[in-house]
């Protein structure tokens, strides 16, 4: 059977940098750092197949433990395979991990080229999730996270800002375009000061953001929402009140209150927020709470704000939270739960935010 598969990969195990179970040019590294090692393996698949079987969107996660002084140092190890796939995607993934379909990479790996006891392979009640900021989650069983540099966030997305502006096309719609890339970058530079605890830097950038959103919509497409809801967060997350007014006044100039797009009447449902207009926010909130192309969770908080309603908001924020957690992507690849923090903004303005 030919197989392939390309994407992401994580592990996190209690020996120290660099693992000794790897091989390097033939060579095993030597025992595990401590005798004993015990510790988690995570792929998504982005790119894969196993004999005309697609695989792409797949996760896997595969605990582990063995004992360097047990006669052959056996692996035991538990295979936790992702609820997406069918029974056939399920099947083929775990005999690419377990080494069962052979490949010169894979018969290397410690598992497959040495003694070893698969003691299950599960299927979780929800997805094993290999999400961007280094986070591997099976939902019930475990969470793992590597440490986040946010310096290395910042720079990179200040070079991208910079590099961007620098750039502008003078065509409207490419400069639309990238009007909008750079304020995806200035939000994240904002987004990366807050984490790092400098406020006050982080609101300069998140106006930069905020202004760049409202600069790119004069030439984007009819129902471009998304810029002004990132102009709107950008300002509550930088604690500008007073640009956030002027900004809802506009989104609702443009109509965001009215129109039959979920994603328009969430910014309209931010911006009568921010304008204290909450029984109407409460109503556009409501118009969109069982709409199966948006968030549940955030059309929930949005109602509950407005209707200063502390235990129903508590149970919105903690699954808009949750989400986030297992998310596969973030804005500019930041790791953090901006739409909450943007909630809770609103929450204490209305006397709802949760701990």
């Amino acid at each position: 059977m030919s197989w392939r598969i390309a994407g992401r990969y994580f592990e996190s195990c209690n020996c120290e940098a660099i693992c000794p179970c790897r091989m390097i040019g033939g060579v095993v590294l030597g025992r595990s750092t401590y005798g004993i090692c015990f510790g988690v393996l995570g792929w998504l698949v982005e790119d894969g197949h196993a004999d005309g079987v697609r695989l792409d969107g797949l996760g896997a996660a595969m605990t582990i433990r063995y004992d360097d002084d047990e006669p052959g140092s056996p692996w035991t190890l538990r295979l936790h395979l992702d609820d997406r796939g069918d029974e056939r995607q399920r099947e083929a993934l775990a005999a690419i991990l377990l080494g069962r379909l052979g490949g010169p990479a894979i018969l290397k790996l410690p598992w497959v080229r040495k003694p070893s006891e698969v003691v299950g392979a599960r299927r979780p009640r929800r997805s094993v999730r290999l999400g961007a900021g280094g986070q591997l989650r099976v939902r019930d069983d475990l969470r793992l996270r590597v440490g986040v540099s946010f310096d290395e966030h910042l720079a990179r997305e200040v070079a991208r800002y910079q590099d961007g502006l620098a750039r502008l096309p003078e065509q409207a719609d490419e400069r639309q375009r990238q009007l909008t890339r750079v304020a995806n970058a200035a939000t994240g530079a904002g987004l990366s000061l807050l984490m790092l605890g400098r406020v006050d830097e982080a609101a300069e950038w998140l106006r930069r953001a905020a202004e760049r959103y409202r600069e790119s919509y004069a030439d984007a497409p009819p129902e471009s929402w998304g810029r002004p809801i990132g102009a709107l967060k950008a300002r509550m997350l930088a604690a500008d009140w007073a640009g956030a007014e002027e900004d809802a006044r506009w989104a609702l100039g443009e109509g965001a209150a009215g129109v039959e797009s979920p994603i328009g009447r969430y910014a309209g449902a931010l911006a009568l927020l921010v304008l204290g207009r909450d029984h109407e926010a409460r109503a556009l909130a409501d118009s969109i709470r069982e709409r199966p192309d948006f968030p549940h969770g955030v059309a929930d908080a949005l109602a509950t704000i407005a209707a200063a309603d502390p235990v129903g908001y508590t149970l919105a924020v903690e699954s808009v939270l949750d989400s986030f957690e297992t998310r596969d992507e973030y804005l500019e690849d930041v790791p953090v739960a901006d739409t909450v923090l943007v909630l809770q903004a609103l929450a204490g303005g209305a006397g709802s935010a949760s701990s």
